[in-house]
């Protein structure tokens, strides 16, 4: 059954039998632990930054993750997995329109990734899209930034105040440490689902995904309480049944194919060994 506060409601989803799929930190954790850095490239370019992993353990990242600073806030375009000791140029967005300049090159994880309209501009249509995602989600919550920065949104204390009231109500409910993914659904109908190898790895995004989940809460007018039953999250499921496959964006560790049906669109990563790691859909 799913947690629900108001017109928002995350189901759990657990597998029976979780993937093993080797030990991963997260960009937060590698940067807690000193042991990334995100540059521009020597000749700057919009569209990619160089992240190196210099410890051992390989490091995953999530499309949708922003990076702080350099020349504009940017966003990681598709999953991909830097073994330890790689440098790799990474596929990014800007999530920031009207800044080109700053004394750094260098990068910060934002601790956040973007909501769903961003997070599939990123990765299934163009740099100007996803703009727009930036500043019609800016707008739906009424949040002003001079760059039109997506940071703006993060470091909003109405944000904050807003948001407060769902993720605790999510927090309480979402609690099992069993689980690899959630479903979202508004106002009665299923937007988002994000699903990982195993708890382990789901663990140590999930703050992050709810905070997402939540943003898309607050920015939506509510219309339903109601929640979706078994019968519809099933029949969301099956259309992945019917769903044409492309590939997206292939790193040395990992490939991101493109999943389209009538009714969604997402993204499937996987490893070498194609082993799925993470699983994003949105309804369209």
């Amino acid at each position: 059954s799913p947690t629900t506060h108001e017109h928002l409601a995350i189901y759990p989803v657990f597998r029976k039998t979780s993937l093993d799929i080797g030990d991963y930190i997260t960009l937060d954790k590698a940067q807690k632990n000193k042991v990334v850095i995100i540059s521009e490239l020597s000749s700057a370019s919009v569209p990619a930054v160089l992240i190196k992993n210099t410890g051992v353990i390989p490091i995953y990242i999530m499309a949708g993750e922003i990076i702080i600073g350099g020349k504009q806030d940017r966003m990681v375009s598709f999953d991909i997995l830097i073994p330890g000791g790689k440098e790799i140029k990474v596929e990014v967005r800007c999530v920031e329109h009207g800044r080109w300049h700053g004394k750094s090159i260098k990068f910060m994880s934002g601790g956040a990734v973007g909501s769903k309209g961003v997070r599939s501009a990123l990765q299934f249509k163009e740099q100007h899209d996803v703009w727009n995602e930036v500043s019609k989600k800016c707008a739906q919550i009424d949040v002003a930034s001079q760059s039109g920065t997506y940071g703006a949104i993060l470091s909003s204390e109405e944000v904050e105040k807003r948001s407060k009231p769902f993720l605790d109500a999510m927090k309480q409910g979402l609690k099992d440490d069993g689980m690899v993914g959630m479903i979202m659904a508004l106002n009665g109908e299923i937007v988002c689902v994000d699903i990982f190898a195993n708890p382990k790895f789901f663990a140590e995004v999930k703050d992050k995904l709810l905070k997402a989940y939540v943003l898309d809460a607050i920015s939506t007018e509510e219309t339903s309480t109601k929640i979706p039953g078994k019968q519809k999250i099933l029949a969301f499921f099956d259309e992945l049944k019917h769903a044409k496959t492309a590939e997206l964006k292939k790193y040395d560790e990992n490939c991101n194919t493109e999943l389209e049906s009538d009714m969604l669109i997402g993204n499937e990563s996987r490893d070498k060994d194609g082993k799925l790691q993470h699983l994003n859909l949105y309804r369209k």
